[in-house]
């Protein structure tokens, strides 16, 4: 949950427990000081559990974040390791809330970069919260979140960011010591409150028991810590015992002090003092204060039957609890066979509420409840001593039976409304990751599948790449943990599972551009598919071979996608699943625009198109109409396509997809610039511009400063207006780190100079743009950036020098097999033809020391 008000992302911090920073302000002050005298150095916050750590980690990140943008300006990022967050989660809240979900298409060393960078140039609060779990607590009963690799690179990035000096760490755990963090760091334990501060919650506390709540906020404190207060005055020195005797605890507190209502401070004091004494090992957790577990054993033995009864049921919960969720589980019969009766609506909102009363739980809506980390394992204990494991295996089941519901609901809603769906998914994460781990163990793998699948999307959604990668990674070595193989999860039954995981992350790999990594998981696929009865018939077959032409097509091997294209449509084209088909239809259209065959394409395009216009899908109309217009406009029909581009933008201002009306904008721009009509052309270039601007969209910005320049280079009046376009655009590209862009944009000044024959000022352009293409070793720009070169000099009349461009260039296409052979060789013809066939092939034999080529003399009618 990253928080950077000033950074313009991410969101509010969560909010801590229920009585906010009541007694903490002098820690407050505490970890200030520290960070004030050794800001590089970490501070790793420690304290036993219901202390108080992330109330004060909250608390003080709420503090920095309104009071220290001179000291910090770059933000607060909070970030909990609860489910699954290792450093890739880290890096990707504090990127995307300081630069966009955009930031999430780097790759992933390049994001780890950015961010410490950006925590170097500006000094931030970054809080880690619940460090124990990446190791495991208690230990080593308790498995880790991450491995030791992730952990060594927690701590590495910790030692990162401290050498940048200026950012400020704050790290918690209930432990004071963590075995991988190897920093050198501060230490703050907490305990609990003393003296004032003790009164002051305590009045909190009784004043919400004398109303009838047992909590508060720190908006209240007054009126509430008055009626405390007043409470407080009766009970005398007993009440000053009890809270001696609890040491301040501000859980225990919440939990011992409603008791007082009913009975005297000293009964109350006795009786936890009893015990105490009496607990067993069986009864003691590490980090865990033995009067906490006194009075939580007290309070829970004061509650009605029914509550000590059903209450340890929670102990599946994770953070949270819905009574919806809840209500549907306690009314199954499962449930009643195995805690002897269900409860119906009224009942479990009697007990939540109950629970609530006594502490026990922390109202969120009045539907939804918090679940205290402290409580888990008490109603674990609970629950096992009250149920046989067979029982407990039951309620497991009954508890992933209904969050596979939940998840399969929160999947449709994913698909009708993005946001709303999003926020139940990630409140929910907890449970359905706690369902997810059971089912796991139960070797329920179908059941596990629809679990998974809203997190994943949600996750693809959020571009969190790195974590669903290593979730899948995770189930995949739960399913087949000896080989991963098909094979081996097959003969356990999760075949149909492993087939999901694998097809996610191939086609997820492809979407990314990583076409090694997705040809290697379509391979795994095909291999399995292709061997089983009828395998060849299979669509997911066909989905197969549509990834093997997808990967052919990003590498540019046109005949070879055209065929896997071709044999994914064989299998489907006389099913039901007709959007699958109008996709291979769309992608055979591709192939032959690419091949320079508009017309081909355009039929493919149209058999699309049918399909989409029966199915009333609109985004694939916009897509369809956008592919027919380029292939109209590629066979200079600008009628028509400027008809296709301005039916997507009447679907698209309809919908008010502004993001992709910019691509239209601009398409209908290149349409009126083919025309000359450079009025017309200015007119959606600019508004391409303006909603670009509008959106944050820099990449498009540049992308149209480009165009502006090339609308005014084309003109050949205002020369100097076509400069400055093309300056803004570099120097745009500059700012966004892109620094191929930079070059493209060099060198097409290069070409603006050169076109007005200043030819100092163009060799001045075309030299920076070779520089950077040498630097990202990208021969193909190189080697035309030569070419310019060389025929600069051979417009000064320097034929030798224009002669030692074109080699080089000659050379490094022969080496790569480069596309511009046919045009550096007729360079070198016309080269030959000025400089004398004699001369020719003396300046090439002393320069090379070999003879020069034969074949220079080639057909240019071919070059466009």
């Amino acid at each position: 949950h990253p928080a950077a008000e000033d950074t313009g992302g991410g969101t509010e911090l969560p909010q801590g427990g229920p009585h906010g920073l009541v007694g903490r302000r002098r820690e407050i002050r505490r970890l200030e000081r520290l960070f004030g005298q050794r800001p590089a150095s970490p501070v790793l916050l420690s304290g036993n559990t219901g202390v108080g750590k992330t109330e004060l980690a909250l608390g003080f990140a709420n503090w920095i974040q309104k009071t220290g943008s001179q000291q910090l300006p770059g933000g607060v990022f909070y970030t909990s390791f609860e489910v699954g967050a290792g450093l890739e989660r880290v890096v990707h809240e504090i990127g995307t809330a300081v630069a966009g979900l955009d930031f999430a298409d780097l790759p992933g060393d390049a994001q780890r970069e950015w961010v410490l960078d950006y925590l170097k140039e500006h000094p931030s609060l970054v809080v880690w919260d619940s460090l124990e779990r990446i190791a495991g607590f208690p230990r080593p009963d308790n498995p880790g979140l991450l491995d030791t690799e992730e952990q060594a690179d927690l701590n590495e990035f910790l030692e990162q960011v401290a050498a940048g000096g200026s950012t400020w760490v704050l790290l918690v755990s209930r432990s004071q010591t963590e075995p991988w963090l190897t920093i050198e760091h501060q230490g703050f334990e907490l305990k609990g409150l003393e003296g004032a501060d003790r009164i002051e919650l305590g009045g909190l506390l009784l004043a919400g028991t004398a109303t009838g709540t047992t909590t508060g906020t720190t908006t209240g404190t007054t009126t509430a810590s008055g009626g405390g207060q007043g409470i407080q005055s009766h009970l005398g020195a007993e009440y000053l015992q009890l809270l001696e005797l609890i040491e301040g605890h501000p859980l225990a507190m919440q939990i011992a002090l409603p008791i007082l209502e009913s009975t005297p401070a000293s009964v109350v004091a006795g009786e936890l003092e009893k015990r105490i004494e009496s607990l067993t090992d069986h009864a003691q957790e590490e980090g865990r204060d033995g009067f906490l577990t006194a009075a939580m054993e007290y309070s829970f033995s004061r509650m009605s039957h029914r509550s000590r009864a059903h209450l340890p049921f929670l102990s599946l919960f994770q953070r949270r609890v819905m009574m919806d969720v809840l209500t549907h589980i306690t009314q199954e019969r499962p449930y009643r066979t195995v805690m002897g009766e269900e409860l119906g609506y009224g009942a479990c909102r009697t007990l939540l509420r109950s629970a609530r009363a006594a502490g026990f739980l922390e109202p969120v809506t009045p539907s939804v409840y918090q679940i205290n980390p402290a409580f888990p394992w008490f109603y674990g204990r609970g629950l096992h001593q009250q149920v046989r494991q067979s029982g407990v295996r039951d309620l497991e089941r009954e508890f992933v039976r209904v969050y596979a519901d939940t998840a399969d609901y929160f999947l449709e809603t994913l698909y009708e409304n993005q946001d709303s769906g999003t926020t139940a998914v990630l409140a929910e994460e907890g449970n359905i990751t706690q369902a997810l781990g059971l089912a796991l163990e139960d070797q329920q793998w179908d059941t596990a599948q629809v679990l998974v699948q809203p997190l994943a999307q949600v996750y693809r959604m959020q571009k969190r790449y790195p974590e669903l990668r290593r979730l899948r990674r995770q189930l995949v070595q739960t399913l087949a943990p000896e080989s991963g193989a098909a094979e081996e999860a097959q003969q356990r039954g999760g075949i149909e599972l492993w087939l999901y995981l694998m097809g996610t992350e191939a086609s997820e790999a492809t979407d990314l551009g990583d076409l090694t990594r997705s040809e290697e998981l379509n391979g795994l696929l095909l291999a399995y598919l292709e061997s089983q009865p009828e395998g060849d018939q299979d669509p997911r077959t066909a989905s197969v071979y549509h990834q093997f032409g997808v990967i052919a097509q990003g590498r540019w091997q046109l005949e070879s996608a055209d065929e896997w294209f071709q044999k994914s449509l064989a299998i489907i084209e006389a099913g039901e699943d007709r959007e699958s088909v109008a996709d291979e239809y769309y992608c055979l259209g591709q192939i032959r625009l690419h091949q320079r065959l508009y017309t081909e394409a355009k039929d493919w395009y149209s058999k699309a198109l049918d399909i989409h216009q029966r199915l009333e899908d609109p985004e694939e109309l916009v897509k369809d109409y956008r592919a027919l217009g380029l292939a109209a406009q590629y066979r200079f029909e600008h009628d028509e396509a400027e008809s296709w581009y301005q039916r997507a933008r009447a679907i698209l201002e309809e919908n008010r997809d502004e993001e992709t009306a910019i691509l239209v904008y601009h398409e209908l721009g290149t349409v009126y610039l083919s025309r000359f009509d450079y009025e017309e052309a200015d007119r959606w270039y600019m508004q391409a511009l303006t909603l670009s601007d509008q959106l944050g969209k820099p990449e498009q910005m540049a992308l149209e400063f480009h165009y502006l320049g090339l609308m005014e280079q084309s003109r050949g009046l205002f020369f100097d207006d076509a400069e400055n376009w093309f300056q803004m655009a570099r120097e745009k590209l500059e700012e966004l780190g892109d620094i191929k862009g930079v070059g493209d944009e060099s060198r097409q000044l290069g070409v603006l100079f050169h076109e007005q024959k200043k030819l100092e000022e163009a060799e001045q352009w075309y030299r920076k743009a070779l520089d950077i293409f040498q630097e990202l070793e990208d021969v193909q720009r190189v080697s035309r950036t030569l070419g310019q070169l060389a025929m600069v000099e051979e417009e000064r009349g320097d034929l030798a020098a224009s002669l030692a461009w074109a080699h080089r260039t000659y050379q490094l296409a022969l080496d790569h097999d480069l596309p511009v052979m046919v045009q550096v060789k007729a360079h070198l013809a016309r080269l030959r033809d000025s400089y004398g066939q004699e001369a020719f092939i003396e300046w090439w034999r002393g320069s090379t020391g070999g003879d020069p080529p034969s074949d220079l003399d080639v057909d240019t009618s071919t070059i466009l």
